[in-house]
């Protein structure tokens, strides 16, 4: 699988059009066998009106024909920046099979965004699965939250039922840093890789691909 952000920005410049747009490619890590393209949006709104649809669609339609060519098929990645609703709606305009989403089971958070939200809104769309464990806790003082990493039995998802609301067949992975610091830099790798475990044996009791 190859995991690539595309970090289609907005640029504020002395032009005629009062703006540019520009696509940038950053890989993240790949395989040679890739056949599924992780894309996440940078932007400086959470909204996404109907001409900034049209621009992003269009960015993507610049593109998307060699990834075709190539059976590529590119997941865009929800988080804050986006509604859940609106990117759901850039895939729809797209209307292609080699377009989706890459559902992110904690990121819509900074948009206030439930979980359950995002798998009612997503999920029907979604070509990969990012499972993280996270619990969220108040603080001593009761006057806010913490949203953390945590180990499998600690986590606030159901995940056979989230699993149960995925197209047959979704490729999901864990995708989580605790944010826990250890004593040393060893220690907290230790810790992250013994919950990526735990969490990857749960993953393949369930039946994840």
């Amino acid at each position: 699988m190859l995991f690539v952000i595309l970090q289609a920005e907005r640029d504020s410049c002395a032009s005629n059009s009062g703006s540019t747009s520009r696509i940038h490619f950053s890989a993240c890590s790949s395989d040679a066998c890739s056949s599924r393209l992780r894309v996440r949006f940078e932007a400086h709104r959470v909204e996404l009106d109907r001409q900034a649809q049209v621009a992003k669609a269009r960015w993507i339609r610049e593109v998307l024909p060699e990834f075709e060519a190539q059976g590529v098929t590119l997941g865009l990645e929800n988080y804050e920046k986006h509604s859940c609703r609106d990117l759901a709606a850039l895939v729809r305009r797209l209307e292609s099979s080699h377009v989706g989403i890459c559902l992110d089971t904690v990121n819509s958070l900074g948009a206030l965004e439930t979980p359950e939200v995002v798998v009612e809104t997503l999920a029907p769309l979604t070509v990969n699965l990012h499972i993280k464990d996270f619990a969220i806790d108040r603080v001593p003082q009761m006057m806010g939250f913490v949203v953390s990493g945590v180990p499998r039995e600690r986590a606030s998802w159901l995940i056979p039922w989230l699993l149960g609301q995925m197209p047959v067949g979704t490729p999901c992975r864990p995708f989580w840093s605790s944010g826990h610091r250890c004593e040393s830099q060893s220690s907290t790798i230790a810790m992250e890789q013994e919950w990526a475990e735990r969490g990857v044996q749960y993953l393949r009791a369930c039946g994840c691909t």
